[in-house]
């Protein structure tokens, strides 16, 4: 039995609640409200542990090890006299302001690093607790982003590189190399380090550098603080070592450089590789028949990385294999070097045996050296040569010229001049802030100074006008810090596997599209890309069931941009349900911000890997051969959705409170400029760990204004985009009544966003009035004016609601393109965006559906940051949009376009033309001649000279209809004195409501004197943009907006008589298939059934009858049954056939 005893004075706080029993257990100390609550809370549970406490007494030892404040809390909360530990705890922790929620502990996470003199395994313990609290539910990827978080936490480089050498994928296997790794190191601090020979264990403490040759090159790598004398003075002599054309051995050794006493056979030739001897002794000849190949002993060559900004590389131009590239020239390299994924896809001479050879970086990782070959190598466009190249696996340049090719080749670099001196002639540097192998004194280093993206950051860095000098510097640090991080050319691409993309098709059959022809000039286009991306290691042959066609869509500057056509992919593909972000809820996290940084990644989709099982999926064919995608592609119906899965999961803890994500678009913004530069190092941090990039010539940095998803965002709040609204706010100013119409269209669609609309519109209207004369007045500027404001101000343009439905109008006219972005909101439409642009002379020559679809490309290209990621509505007044992603075999033009629309998500729906006032006005800016009467205007004018009309119009405004119309009348006129009740005058014309026509609201004919009616019949049939439609098509568009008597007959005749109609179409054939006497050799050979009903029901039940006939003996039967079911009719066919058809009655 466990008792507890207090003592009559009150007890200790370290006796307090004593348990007396077989086991006692000290208890913690007194909770007080300056008491650090969640450790407390650890040793009380560990008290429970230890004293084997029952759970329905913990709450009360809680309440029993607190001070007399925290009891008044407790009372407070009405927890006093609780049994519940758990919802105890919670209210202590909500009480001391503690959040236990998983957000909190996330960000613990993806924060947390190895502290000084923390241990390894302490280390991943204390990771493996965070993460279990911060994500509970997560079980599949757990093991990678452990691992992750592992790697980037870890502060010893040497630790770190013998991690990532390993290449382990499990957790659990990476802390135990770690672990072993560090205590290899702690047993090697007692070793003294040197600037010549570089041990893993000399680089903990300082800044990280931005080196490229390996991934633990990549890493962080620090000095020192012993040798940064030596290291001071190693830069000093860097610019000295590469203005001087004597070789590099023959240098003093550096000043505080640690001496020893010179023994003559431990020197080693940095020439030959002989031990013995120094090169000026070295005997060897440096013209030998086989100079070019390498032929070096086994040696150790470490690397020191350190940082060098003001050291220019020098850079020549010329072409390896064929193909063109810059190289870096490097005397202080005793080998040449070429990227291997580089060299891999060139057209090389031969293979050579790898030398014997091993070179070390500064932390002592070894570069393996993949393959060796001899190349063919032209310098600049004249000088051509042939030498042997090492190839390794990472490099910053693809071709580094090393000391044995300019002895081999005569080479002598001469940085005064600024050119590379050769017998065949000079080659020029082009000057670049990049990698440099600088010789030393001593044979067994080399120093590298490394800028890749020195360029892109001085680029990226805000002006003084926007920031100070102190910003900028700190802003500076963290590009430097994390060059890694940028993108420097189209090549370096980043690259996860944290969240892979799967394409799930099921059961499906792999869909087989055939290839499509591709123009003979346009074949060397697809090889050059295909050979890009197979550098780029985006793509790989295949050999997959799968095949899209390619597609080569045509840029601004000429090039062409390689694209395949998923579509039949994404139709058996199941679609993914992860949902985009909902900015309107997240866009308040921007209140009180100031400084604010945009970054967008550098292809996307290519630095995210594709599941190696549905890789097959994405395969494509091209002339030469069948190739499939190592990373996602581009047109892919759930790559959006992978895309924000992967973002969600890299900034998670971050989003909302430091940053926005939608897809590849991030936003960092912070209140002061500490804390926006602390934001965005922890943004770079975590693309780094994942191996994300960004690319530079996108990104807005340390900015107070900055346009992000259409809006302009700035400390004041945020705004529309003032391009969005340009479409109406450079609306000019009409000159004629049919531009007011135009204009007073658009603004009345749209009146209910604008107070006062009547009021405000009134000077306009009286322009329109019957008889009234064209004074453009001061008045109707200002009503004009005010109207365009109210129409582009916030009340009209809404904030997007990504989680509704965007619908797109969009129209074009002969003139001019016009869209309009909307969404639905409490039943009412709510304008996002206008836009609209004019025709080019070619574009208005094309025909009505061609012009169509340029306005909807045009539209969506134009609201893509809206539309791209979700599914929405396109509305036209043009049908044939309708069959767009059905289109077979689109070329030319319309494959580009369908290309470019591959990625959105949409449903197109047709609107009638009458009812699409708000995207057909902005097509329809201006007339194409001010002063033209336009066919309203000739229809009226031939209304009123037809005699006919006339004496309507008397009958229809009099209402003075006769009874009977009078004879003399011709048989049109009888026609429309029958339709007596359909007639309206409106706007001085004559206009048929009813008869047929549709039900929408406000649906009329205009009624077409005799004299307008060919004219009529030309635009609707034989006009430019009509497309000699048939006579049922023509009629049909006709009929839409015009009547007269006689009309089916007038457009029968039209297209019967069109010349172009009869000479390009054939006349319509009616093929139908011969008849055949179905005969019938014996009884019951052939008989015919057929089904009649359902009728009305019989007092039996039975509802149909079944008819039988025998084909020879002619002889009929019927029979009632109950329904028309298969085995209703098999019963009574098989029991009735024989008893009825096999005995007939014959005729008497």
């Amino acid at each position: 039995m466990v008792r507890i005893n207090r003592t009559p004075d009150g007890a200790t706080n370290g006796e307090r609640g004593r348990i007396d029993g077989p086991e006692w257990v000290r208890p913690p100390e007194v909770l007080t409200m300056v008491s650090n609550v969640e450790t407390w809370f650890e040793h009380m549970e560990l008290y429970f542990r230890a004293g084997r406490i029952a759970p329905e007494r913990r709450a009360a030892l809680v309440q029993y090890h607190t001070d007399a404040e925290v009891r008044s809390i407790m009372r407070a909360m009405d927890v006093q006299e609780t049994d519940d530990y758990d919802g105890l705890k919670s209210a202590l922790f909500e009480a001391f302001g503690v959040r236990t929620g998983p957000e909190r502990f996330s960000a613990e996470f993806f924060r947390r690093k190895q502290q000084r003199g923390e241990c390894v395994r302490v280390f991943a313990g204390h990771l493996r607790r965070l993460f279990s609290k911060a994500f509970p539910e997560m079980s599949g990827s757990a093991d990678k982003i452990l691992l992750q978080q592992f790697k980037a936490g870890l502060s010893a480089d040497a630790v770190k590189t013998a991690v990532l050498r390993s290449e382990m994928d499990n957790f659990a296997e990476a802390v135990e190399v770690a672990v072993k790794e560090e205590r290899v190191v702690r047993e090697l601090t007692t070793l003294e380090a040197s600037v010549a020979s570089v041990k893993t264990d000399a680089y903990q403490e300082d800044e990280p550098t931005a080196g490229r040759v390996t991934e633990a090159a990549a890493a962080a790598v620090t000095t020192r603080k012993e040798v940064g004398d030596d290291l001071a003075e190693v830069l000093r002599q860097l610019k000295e070592l590469l203005t001087d054309n004597t070789p590099a051995a023959t240098k003093r050794p550096l000043p505080r450089q640690r001496r020893r006493p010179e023994r003559r056979g431990d020197r080693r030739c940095w020439k030959c590789g002989g031990l013995g001897h120094i090169s000026r002794e070295c005997q060897a000849s440096s013209r030998d028949a086989r100079a070019s190949e390498v032929s070096i002993t086994n040696r150790t060559l470490p690397v020191v990385v350190i940082r060098a900004p003001e050291i220019e590389t020098p850079i020549v131009e010329g072409s390896v294999g064929g193909v063109r590239c810059d190289m870096l020239v490097d005397t202080g390299s005793a080998v040449t070097l070429a990227n291997e994924r580089f060299i891999r896809h060139l057209k090389t001479l031969r293979d050579v045996p790898k030398p014997s050879i091993r070179l070390e970086t500064a932390t002592g990782t070894e570069l393996e050296i993949t393959n060796a070959c001899v190349t063919e190598i032209i310098l600049g466009n004249s000088v051509t040569v042939q030498h042997t190249v090492l190839c390794v696996r990472e490099l910053s340049h693809k071709i580094l010229l090393g000391w044995d090719f300019m002895r081999y080749h005569g080479c002598t670099p001469d940085p005064t001049a600024g050119c590379l001196r050769m017998r065949q002639g000079n080659i020029p540097f082009r000057k670049s802030h990049a990698v440099a192998l600088v010789r030393v004194e001593s044979p067994q280093s080399e120093l590298m100074a490394h800028h890749p993206a020195q360029e892109a950051m001085e680029k990226m860095l805000p002006s003084e006008q926007e920031s100070s000098g102190k910003h900028r510097s700190a802003l500076a640090a963290i590009l430097k810090e994390f060059a890694d991080v940028l993108s420097t050319s189209d090549e370096d691409l980043g690259r996860t596997s944290l969240v892979r993309h799967a394409i799930h098709t099921g059961d499906a059959k792999p869909v087989r599209c055939s290839p499509r022809r591709i123009p003979y000039h346009q074949r060397a286009q697809v090889e050059s890309l295909l050979d890009e991306m197979l550098r780029q290691d985006v793509v790989e042959p295949s050999s997959s069931p799968w095949a899209s066609p390619i597609v080569l869509v045509r840029k601004k500057d000429g090039s062409c941009r390689f694209c395949v056509d998923y579509r039949q992919l994404n139709n058996l593909t199941r679609k993914d349900a992860h949902p985009l972000p909902r900015i309107d809820d997240t866009l308040d996290a921007l209140a009180g911000a100031q400084w604010f940084s945009t970054l967008d990644l550098a292809s996307g989709y290519w630095q995210v890997e594709v599941e190696p099982q549905d890789r097959e999926k994405t395969a494509f064919t091209t002339p030469l051969g069948l190739y499939q995608f190592k990373v996602m592609p581009f047109g892919l119906c759930n790559a959006p959705a992978t895309f924000q899965r992967l973002m969600e999961t890299v900034l998670r803890g971050l989003v909302g409170s430091d940053c926005l994500v939608y897809l590849d678009d991030v936003i960092v913004f912070g209140k002061t400029a500490e804390e926006h530069t602390a934001r965005l190092r922890e943004v770079f941090r975590r693309l780094r760990e994942v191996g994300l990039k960004v690319k530079p010539e996108k990104c807005r940095l340390m900015k107070r204004r900055v346009a992000y998803l259409g809006h302009i965002i700035s400390e004041k709040g945020i705004a529309t985009d003032p391009s969005k609204t340009s479409a109406v706010r450079e609306w000019p100013t009409p000159t004629c009544v049919s531009e007011l119409r135009q204009f007073l269209g658009l603004a009345s669609y749209y009146r209910k966003f604008v107070n006062g609309f009547a009021n405000v519109a009134a000077p306009l209207h009286r322009l329109l009035e019957k008889g009234a004369e064209w004074d453009w007045s001061k008045a109707c500027q200002s009503a004009f004016d005010t109207l365009k404001y109210h129409l582009t101000s916030a009340p009209v343009l809404a904030y997007p609601d990504f989680h509704r439905q965007f619908i797109v109008d969009v129209d074009a006219s002969g003139d001019g393109l016009g869209a309009v972005l909307s969404q639905r909101e409490e039943k009412a439409e709510r304008v996002v965006a206008y836009a609209s642009r004019t025709l080019t002379k070619a574009e208005r020559r094309y025909c009505a559906t061609r012009r169509e679809m340029l306005g909807l490309v045009w539209a969506l290209r134009e609201f893509r940051p809206y539309l791209y990621g979700q599914r929405f509505l396109v509305r036209t007044d043009h049908s044939c949009l309708r069959w767009l992603t059905t289109f077979r075999e689109p070329e030319g033009q319309v494959a580009q376009w369908l290309e470019s629309l591959a990625e959105l998500d949409f449903e197109v729906e047709h609107r009638a033309g009458r009812l699409h006032g708000n995207a057909d006005a902005l097509s329809r800016t201006s007339c194409a001649q001010c002063g033209r009467l336009s066919f309203k205007d000739q229809l009226l004018t031939a209304q009123q000279a037809d005699p006919e009309m006339q004496l309507l119009r008397q009958w229809l405004v009099g209402a003075c209809w006769p009874v009977e119309c009078p004879p003399e009348c011709s048989r049109d006129m009888h026609m429309l004195w029958q339709q007596r009740r359909s007639w309206v005058d409106e706007d001085s014309l004559i206009w048929r409501h009813g008869c047929g026509l549709s039900a929408e609201k406000g649906a009329k004919q205009a009624l077409v004197p005799r004299a307008l009616r060919n004219e009529v019949l030309k635009s609707m049939h034989g006009s430019r943009y009509a497309g000699h439609l048939s006579d049922q098509r023509t009629l049909s568009r006709v009929r839409s907006q015009f009547y007269w008597p006689g009309m089916s007959g007038d457009v029968h005749t039209c297209c019967r008589t069109c010349t172009q109609c009869t000479r390009r179409k054939d006349l319509t054939k009616n093929n139908r298939a011969p008849m055949h006497a179905m005969a019938a050799g014996c009884l019951l050979q052939r008989v015919g059934m057929d089904i009649l009903g359902p009728l009305e029901k019989i007092p039996s039940g039975e509802r149909c009858v079944l008819v039988l006939m025998d084909y020879f003996t002619k002889c009929t039967a019927a029979f009632p049954l109950a329904n028309m079911e298969a085995s209703t009719v098999a019963k009574v066919f098989g029991r009735e056939v024989h008893r009825v058809l096999w005995r007939p009655r014959l005729p008497a």
